[in-house]
């Protein structure tokens, strides 16, 4: 196990038995944000399980019976939101004081890579009140095609927006500027880990890099190499 593993706590469980145990952040929360890896078309399978965000929102739910809670994607283009939130069955299941909404309705401001010096950008265009959520959750799956991991790391990418672009997937330092800006706000994560047709293991912490590590391994694949740069 790698030296994120041994030091950060990461929690599994089947899909079936997951509960969302939500951090301390979460309690009594006026506002709640939730970046969770939705879909990208209509007509597209959803990325994630419904069960995974539904046992999120519940845990969410328990913490702060009243709070204001936002799930956005980056959905390209945004015209297709509505479609994909109806089609997963998340625009009825909403409480009144939930919404879903594309990361690209939402307004924006450039916040400063706290880095120095930074890798390929200065200051990222975010979501404006990013840094003003009393909680933020990024509920995401894990994929391992063609040798290229994806994780909740990689997930933060879905905060840019639909015309930002990135660097080359093989750069070792392509996360580098995205996950120093935004993971100083993201107080826990779930990540959907499919290791069959008939076995999914939902993982869950606070620590973004321990949870995709920890992927890695179930997965039977080399930590990436851009887990290891960050």
């Amino acid at each position: 196990m790698g030296k994120l593993s041994q030091f950060a706590s990461v929690t599994s469980a089947s899909l079936e038995h997951f509960v969302f145990v939500p951090p301390t952040a979460a309690m009594k929360a006026a506002r709640t944000l939730v970046l969770a890896n939705l879909g990208y078309a209509p007509g597209a399978a959803p990325a994630l399980n419904w069960g995974t965000l539904a046992a999120v929102l519940r845990g969410l739910r328990r913490a702060s019976p009243l709070g204001r809670i936002l799930i956005v994607d980056r959905l390209c283009p945004a015209s297709s939101a509505e479609a994909i939130f109806q089609r997963i069955g998340l625009t009825d299941a909403l409480d009144a004081e939930m919404r879903a909404a594309p990361v690209d309705a939402l307004t924006r401001r450039a916040y400063p890579v706290p880095r120095t010096p930074p890798v390929h950008a200065s200051s990222l265009s975010l979501p404006e009140y990013l840094s003003e959520f009393d909680c933020v959750v990024v509920v995401a799956t894990a994929e391992a095609a063609a040798g290229a991991f994806k994780g909740s790391v990689s997930l933060l990418e879905h905060l840019l927006p639909c015309e930002a672009a990135l660097p080359p997937r093989d750069d070792p330092q392509r996360y580098h500027d995205l996950y120093h800006t935004v993971a100083p706000h993201v107080d826990a994560a779930a990540l959907e880990v499919r290791l069959s047709r008939d076995e999914t293991r939902i993982l869950s912490g606070s620590n973004l890099l321990a949870l995709d590590e920890t992927a890695c391994r179930l997965l039977g694949q080399p930590v990436a190499e851009y887990l290891k740069a960050l």
